[in-house]
């Protein structure tokens, strides 16, 4: 069994990115919101789970239930383009059966569904073993109970509508007092998340994650020509105060005169040229080139079938030694800092040298 399922059990590592044009830093916000428990009807379910794995033999289960609440709001100019607002949600049951994993899942949300639902893990656990070339044996594991929630003080989703609508129109005002531009685009992507694990061993936890997505992009238009620009916000697990200290409002008429600005440069010619990236760029080829390489699941050729197998494979009996890249390159990564490309792999930190 791979160490990150008792990683998976202590904590959750929150997913943060560097800021663009904003004040607010990345020191943890004081909690306001507290954490909510586990809906009893999803516990009653995951029992009911369990026992039917259970009676079809499995000598390990787990149950995962998610509910989904997601809510986009589009504006144009001086008009609301659109509004979503939806909830979705699911049961997700693992068996563990003669070293064999199955796994089944359902969006009907009852006994009789769950119950169903639980067998057809065990049978997929059973038909497993024609293809499993490696008995599965879990590692023991301390039962976890507790709820967790991400560090929020005011929760997006319940931040009124009318709220919202206004703060966007009031960045789309701002823009279009820029002298030649034309269209301006704002919009708000939240999401909450709320999971509760259950598991035969004994483990309880609920855990809850927001996240907000603000966009912007303005059009400008002139002498037979238009450019725009969209500026990068970035998606963060943060609450509300996150969108208010982005100050959009007050920042849209920079943000646009980006797109004018774009109007005026020349076109690039073709040739050969020196590209200077920002240092952040540098994220995104880590965690694509070496996180993904070297995450634990890929090593171990468990991931074959979906993103592929990994050159880092560790040695016979040397879990965790990886072997990557040229004598004189230095790699340490942790997934537990704040804004790692590592959050997904299983190396600490990173560091070149």
């Amino acid at each position: 069994m791979s160490p990150t399922r008792r990683d998976f059990l202590k904590a959750t590592a929150a997913t943060t990115v560097a800021l663009a044009s904003t004040d607010l830093r990345l020191g943890a916000a004081p909690q306001v919101v507290s954490a909510p428990a586990a809906d009893p009807l999803a516990i009653e379910l995951a029992n009911e789970a369990l026992n039917a794995a259970r009676g079809a033999g499995a000598s390990y289960a787990d149950v995962r239930i998610g509910r989904y609440r997601r809510q986009e709001i589009q504006t144009r100019e001086r008009q609301v383009a659109g509004v979503s607002d939806s909830e979705s949600y699911g049961i997700g049951i693992r068996t563990l059966i003669n070293g064999c994993w199955g796994f089944a899942a359902t969006n009907q949300m009852t006994k009789e569904s769950v119950r169903r639902t639980a067998l057809d893990a065990a049978y997929m656990s059973r038909a497993a073993r024609a293809v499993q070339r490696h008995r599965v044996e879990l590692a023991p594991v301390k039962p976890a109970t507790g709820t967790w929630m991400t560090p929020i003080q005011r929760d997006p989703l319940e931040v009124p509508l009318e709220e919202k609508v206004a703060l966007l129109l009031a960045t789309n005002e701002a823009a279009l007092k820029v002298n030649g531009v034309r269209f301006v685009t704002s919009g708000l992507a939240l999401l909450r998340e709320n999971k509760t694990l259950v598991t035969s061993e004994g483990t309880n936890v609920t855990q809850t994650f927001i996240r907000v997505g603000p966009q912007f992009s303005a059009t400008a238009v002139g002498d037979a020509d238009f450019q725009s620009y969209q500026e990068e916000i970035a998606p963060r697990g943060m609450g509300w105060e996150y969108i208010d200290s982005l100050k959009m409002p007050a920042n849209a008429e920079r943000w646009a005169s980006l797109a004018v600005e774009k109007l005026k440069a020349k076109s690039v010619e073709a040739g050969q040229w020196d590209l200077i990236l920002e240092p952040t760029n540098l994220w995104l080829t880590i965690h694509e080139s070496i996180g993904h390489a070297t995450e634990l699941d890929r090593a171990l050729g468990q991931e074959a079938n979906y993103a592929g197998t990994t050159f880092a494979a560790p040695p016979e009996k040397m879990i965790g030694q990886f072997k990557y890249g040229p004598a004189f390159m230095n790699i340490q990564a942790d997934r537990t800092q704040e804004g790692s490309p590592f959050q997904h792999s299983g190396i600490r930190s990173l560091e070149f040298t």
